[in-house]
Parts: structure tokens; sequence; C-alpha cells
């Protein structure tokens, strides 16, 4: 989904009262984009990856109306994936705000471990939450 309808919708929606704005991002870890199957990866990839990704935090600060310089969100959550090339997954929110993901290629779940964002350039990241073991 593009970022603008969903910050519209969500600005339609904080008019009409929505106060409690929990934002889950669930994200594949920049760094793996040098393991795909299609082929070497430039470092312009993973640079990318780490761009978009700081981009669309900053949209989410200034969504929920808090600083969008400070690294300091407790209303944004940020979970990492290891991306593999046989990974096709959906992800699932449960009302615990656990976060889920269903591997559906090989019918696996796993929980996706949260992880702080920290205003990242092409630099030492969390690991991303692994897909269980033979997989």
């Amino acid at each position: 989904m593009e970022f603008e309808p969903l910050r519209k919708q969500l600005e339609e929606a904080i008019a009409q009262g929505l106060q409690d704005l929990q934002v889950h991002v669930v994200a594949m870890h920049p760094e793996t984009y040098r393991r795909t199957y299609e082929g070497p990866v430039v470092d312009e990839d993973v640079v990318d990856s780490y761009r978009t990704q700081r981009d669309l935090m900053k949209q989410l600060r200034q969504l929920v109306g808090s600083d969008p310089h400070s690294d300091d969100q407790p209303r944004i959550h940020w979970y990492s994936y290891v991306f593999d090339h046989s990974f096709d997954a959906s992800m699932a929110l449960y009302s615990d705000r656990t976060v889920q993901a269903n591997q559906e290629g090989h019918g696996s779940r796993w929980v996706l471990r949260e992880v702080q964002w920290k205003n990242y350039a092409q630099a030492p990241m969390p690991a991303g939450t692994q897909p269980p073991a033979g997989m």
C-alpha cells in the first residue's frame, strides 16, 4: 500500500476522534537483500532499503504527533524479519500486540520479535527474526 492513502485515512480517523494510535511496522531487514537468489545485490539496494525505512519512520513520527527526529517512539513498534527467496508470507497482529508471520509456502508460523528502531543509516541494525529452522 502507498503511504499517502494510508496517511489520509489515518488523518480522517484522527479527525473523527481516534486517539490511541499504535503503529506496528513489519519490514524486511535491509541487510537480507544481500542474500537474494536473483543475482548479486549491489550495496545501493541495501542503502535504498535503509533510506526507505528511515523515510517511512519519519512520516510515521509526524503522523502520531511526536518528534520526527527522536528515536523514542512508544507508539511505533518495529518488527524486522529475515528475507528468504522462498519467503511468501502474510503477517497477523493480535489483540495482545503479538505479531506473527505465516509462511504460506511451508505452512509455518512464528512470532516476530519487536526491536527498537534507531535512525539507522547503512550500519548494524538488530538482526531480523529468523524463520524456524528447516524452512
